[in-house]
């Protein structure tokens, strides 16, 4: 089941067959006067560009610097028609293919455009995304080399050249190899693993992409011996267990449709179409078993300078799945500790947040769980706020002052209940998140006990408290480092709560009868004890405290 996105496979470094078109779209190029093929478009100004392009605010263009002509232009473009003129003038060695719809269309043009023989900005690119099918012109240029898709193991950074060894030698991997390869079938590393891979650290999963159809990885791996579990045999995945590591394979795939959640895909022997669909750049990179990078979007240079940037058209890539809005935030926050982002990037975050509410609210908090964790949190809340994304998640209530308050909460907590809660105003407003978000019981009770209890000034001693009376010592230590009491925090996670020493046992061998009675007596007892510091021993206790509580009892129960 074989899909050819652009006539033949990227992967293997042929050119694309040629065909022409005399449309007017094509027409105009020729009529236009445009610059000298061998003029570098970095050298033209502003003013040149435009006047190519016949645009008529060309002349006010003049005095921007060559450096930012194509950041201002964009700033100009507000229709299709211009954006495309422009394209032609800049680029007039560009030829612009056909393809079978306006989305492959778009992914073809941000693609491709930053890797032909001119300088193209990420925003200028971003505006050439939204021509629309019907007005380019049909015909294509060379597919990208392999020199610039397909990166040695040579070449990699020295740190990534060790693990990727290590990963690469893994008997586990290698017997994955050996068992693809007898069936002529490819298989390579995947998205979290080849980053890790990349950034010089050990992978904590694996995931791996095959040309192999689903049924026939599942025949290839059991006829070998190795249990394989059907993860999602629906979407082409299934998971090989090996020496109890599991490893996610995944048959290559093209979405043929998309709700802005779930795609109805169709499978495919063509891995530059199947890394069209990932998200981000820097997860639609692979490694071939030989330690070859394929990395068809420049993937590899986002990541060594920390940018995060969507495949292609970034609303394009957001309608297809709105879950990717904040996967782009918890992956700015993994990979950059700068507060900067890609303009358009969050222009069309702005405008696609509305489609958040599509999304379950167990997925939200398992991306917003670990959006908290990270050391940049305070800072992508700001810009999701800003862009109206805390909105449509059920976060309509966050403020800059409860984002400054997590920020001091995230001193000494890392745990996501408790920076969760220092974004909820009132009790109300958390139970609402339970329901929306389907909190666990554990976490429930976690959140609430902060709201409950944050605005008392917690000592060593209440906290000691606390635990006597049955809260868990790790809701009661959150609490304290919630208010920034962190050394509290480490006594009350190691202190060895005492036992209240005396039982209803006792007391009925001391004439209390069970029943209310008994309850109200060992209460009492109980907070003599706890008065003491828990010092009062069960012989004192029952000698000298037990005849003055019964008495007391008695009394007021006669009244």
């Amino acid at each position: 089941m074989s899909h050819t996105l652009l006539g033949s496979s990227a992967a293997s470094g042929a050119s694309l067959e040629t065909t022409t078109s005399k449309s007017p779209a094509s027409s105009w190029a020729r009529e236009k006067t445009l610059p000298a093929s061998n003029t570098s478009p970095r050298n033209l100004s502003s003013n040149v560009a435009c006047k190519c392009a016949g645009i008529p605010w060309a002349d006010s263009a003049s005095s921007i610097p060559s450096s930012q002509s194509k950041t201002w232009i964009l700033s100009h473009i507000d229709n299709i028609d211009l954006a495309l003129r422009l394209t032609r003038a800049v680029c007039p060695r560009v030829l612009h293919p056909r393809l079978s719809s306006l989305s492959t269309q778009r992914l073809y043009l941000s693609t491709h455009l930053r890797h032909a023989p001119f300088a193209l900005s990420v925003s200028f690119v971003s505006a050439v995304t939204r021509v629309e099918a019907s007005t380019l012109t049909c015909r294509t240029f060379s597919a990208v080399s392999s020199a610039s898709t397909h990166i040695p193991f040579s070449k990699m950074d020295p740190e990534a050249q060790e693990v990727a060894k290590k990963v690469l030698a893994m008997p586990e991997i290698q017997k994955l190899k050996e068992v693809f390869d007898k069936h002529g079938k490819e298989i390579r590393l995947v998205g979290g693993v080849v980053r890790d891979i990349l950034l010089g650290t050990a992978p904590k999963d694996y995931d791996i992409a095959t040309t192999a159809l689903p049924d026939e990885a599942q025949r290839f791996l059991e006829e070998e011996g190795i249990r394989v579990i059907a993860t999602g045999l629906q979407h082409g995945t299934v998971t090989a267990m090996l020496n109890k590591i599991p490893f996610e394979i995944t048959t290559l795939r093209v979405d043929e449709s998309t709700d802005g959640r779930w795609a109805e895909v169709r499978f495919t022997a063509d891995w530059q179409a199947d890394a069209l669909r990932r998200d981000l750049t820097v997860n639609a990179m692979s490694i071939g078993m030989d330690g070859t990078l394929f990395d068809y979007f420049g993937g590899i240079d986002h990541l060594r300078a920390r940018r995060v940037l969507f495949v292609g058209e970034a609303a394009q890539r957001i309608r297809e799945d709105y879950l990717r809005i904040l996967r782009y935030f918890r992956f700015h926050g993994r990979l950059t500790r700068a507060p900067d982002h890609d303009l358009p990037t969050l222009a069309a975050i702005t405008e696609c947040a509305p489609g958040l509410t599509r999304i379950s609210g167990e997925r939200v908090w398992q991306e917003m769980g670990k959006i908290l964790k990270l050391p940049t949190a305070a800072a992508l809340l700001e810009t999701m706020l800003k862009t109206g994304v805390l909105r449509h998640i059920g976060l309509d209530h966050v403020t800059p002052a409860l984002i400054q308050a997590m920020a001091q909460a995230k001193k000494d907590s890392e745990d996501p209940i408790t920076l969760l809660t220092a974004l909820i105003p009132s009790e109300e407003s958390f139970l609402r998140l339970v329901g929306a978000w389907h909190l666990s019981n554990t976490e429930k009770f976690l959140g609430l006990y902060i709201v409950e209890n944050r605005a008392r000034d917690m000592t060593q001693e209440l906290a000691e408290d606390e635990v006597i009376a049955k809260i868990p010592a790790n809701a009661v230590a959150e609490l304290l480092r919630y208010q920034n009491k962190p050394a509290f925090a480490a006594h009350i996670s190691t202190w060895p709560a005492p036992v209240f020493p005396i039982t209803g046992k006792e007391l009925k061998a001391h004439g209390v009868a069970p029943g209310p009675t008994m309850g109200a007596v060992l209460a009492r007892l109980k907070a003599l004890w706890v008065r003491s510091r828990f010092t009062l021993t069960a012989a004192t206790l029952l000698a000298e405290h037990l005849p003055t509580v019964l008495a007391e009892h008695t009394a007021a129960a006669s009244q």
